[in-house]
């Protein structure tokens, strides 16, 4: 801004030079006007010493001087005022922007006009939360913890046995159950028994058969009825064995080191009553168990020695001669486990079952339990007038020929006839006491069977798939 006159006159300041004076310059030589730089307030007296104006150009010239107010400076600091104002200050932070380290504003890293860390991050790149130290931050993190092998953020894996997918990692048997905890791996039979071939509860079904086999559910086909002629008269009745009790004297020995042990049995039942003599301790075949435990067979007969007379004599309405005895046991420390096997046989019969121990038949030097009767194996004729002449006129055993079969010599000591009438090719089958096949044959000719090979016992041949018969190998 502009004043005519010098800066201690009184005077108003103009925008420009010519309303300082008037409107007209031609008078400026040898005048003095003051010169008002407001952005620096700084203050400048011009004593004009020439002017020249016209169409024809012109030009002017003048001295100047500049007046001390008090803040007089000869130059400011680069970016200030003489009163160290700064020039230039955007930020309006008192930093002249010309030595200011931000135009602007630091964010919380220190980077200027930055937008701070990242999200979730500090200002080094480190995650704020970080649970599992797996560097990627809890909340963009998939998994705070770790996959199992499954795929599943902190699972526990697949279940014992099965993959990922549910499906089991052994599976024999393809059931759809684990091997590790299949109560079978295979299939269960009939019987309930896994890979089984249902001869565990195989027998027969027939109550009125002689081997009636109470436990079985499966029928064997095996089952021997009693026979009937045309008329409808019964031929022949099974013979059986009366429920019965036996006493063993002086078992391992341990009441009398010198007394030989024997076993005594029979029944008093008025129908099917039995009686067995002495029989003497023969020999035993031990074999331990797993569990400590010890499974005995002793075997008893006919013996003498100089303290008794062992005769082993049974005598029954099925049989009458002298036999031997086979006991299967479990015991540990001479204490007899669950039940006992029986088994009474000679080169013409053979009869097996079981007994358990009776605590009111054990006292002094024996023990002694219940037998239970059963079936003798043999069929025998009906002689309702005691004539000795069967009532369908004919003898009735297990060689007989109850259809069109013979069966014979039996018992037998292993080679066994079949004759017939052979019209055709029929099967033949031999099943153990059991229910067992143990041989099958086809044959349209009368036919001899070796059985010897299948050790002793009762065997039944069935003929054509329904005529069974017994027989007996000693």
């Amino acid at each position: 801004e502009w004043k005519s006159g010098s800066y201690d006159e009184e005077g108003e300041y103009f925008n420009n030079l010519g309303e300082a004076f008037g409107g007209s310059l031609n008078g400026l030589v040898g005048q003095t006007a003051t010169l008002h730089i407001i952005d620096c307030d700084l203050y400048f007296e011009l004593e004009f010493t020439f002017w020249q104006g016209g169409n024809n150009g012109g030009g002017f010239s003048y001295t100047r001087t500049q007046v001390d107010t008090g803040t007089f400076c000869d130059y400011a600091a680069a970016g200030y005022d003489c009163q160290g104002n700064c020039l230039t200050d955007v930020d309006n932070d008192g930093v002249c922007d010309e030595v200011d380290d931000c135009v602007g504003q630091f964010d919380e890293c220190g980077v200027c006009n930055g937008n701070g860390p990242e999200e979730y991050y500090d200002c080094d790149g480190n995650c704020l939360t970080d649970v599992d130290n797996d560097g990627v931050c809890d909340e963009v993190d998939d998994c705070v913890g770790q996959f199992d092998e499954c795929g599943v953020c902190n699972g526990n894996g697949p279940e014992e046995y099965y993959d990922c997918d549910g499906n089991c990692l052994t599976d024999t048997d393809g059931d759809g159950v684990c091997d590790e905890i299949d109560d079978c791996i295979g299939q269960f039979d009939d019987c309930g028994v896994c890979n089984g071939d249902n001869s565990s509860c195989a027998g027969c079904t027939d109550e009125d058969a002689c081997n009636f086999d109470l436990d079985a559910t499966i029928d064997d086909g095996l089952c021997v009825l009693p026979s009937y002629d045309e008329s409808g008269t019964q031929c022949d009745v099974c013979c059986d064995y009366a429920d019965g009790t036996w006493t063993h004297i002086n078992p391992f020995y341990t009441f009398d080191p010198n007394l030989r042990p024997s076993i005594t049995a029979g029944s008093d039942a008025d129908e099917w009553g039995w009686q067995l003599s002495p029989a003497g301790w023969l020999s035993a075949d031990d074999t331990l168990n797993d569990d400590g435990s010890i499974t005995t067979v002793s075997y008893f007969g006919e013996v003498e020695d100089s303290l008794g007379n062992y005769t082993s004599y049974l005598t029954s309405s099925c049989f009458e001669g002298i036999v031997s005895l086979a006991l299967t046991f479990t015991h540990e420390n001479k204490q007899i486990q669950g039940d006992i096997i029986v088994q009474i046989y000679n080169d013409d019969m053979n009869f097996e079952t079981i007994t358990t121990l009776n605590p009111e038949l054990i006292g002094g030097n024996a023990i002694g339990g219940d037998i239970l009767g059963g079936w003798s194996g043999v069929l025998i004729e009906v002689d309702s007038d005691e004539n000795g002449v069967g009532d369908c006129d004919e003898e009735t055993s297990l060689v007989e020929d109850i259809s069109s079969w013979s069966i014979y010599p039996n018992p037998s000591s292993g080679l066994v006839n079949i004759a017939g009438d052979f019209t055709e090719e029929v099967v033949i089958n031999v099943f153990d006491n059991i229910g067992q096949k143990v041989l099958s044959e086809k044959s349209a000719l009368d036919i001899r069977l070796d059985l010897s090979s299948f050790g002793k016992g009762m065997y039944f041949i069935q003929i054509d798939g329904s005529n069974v018969y017994p027989v007996v190998i000693d």
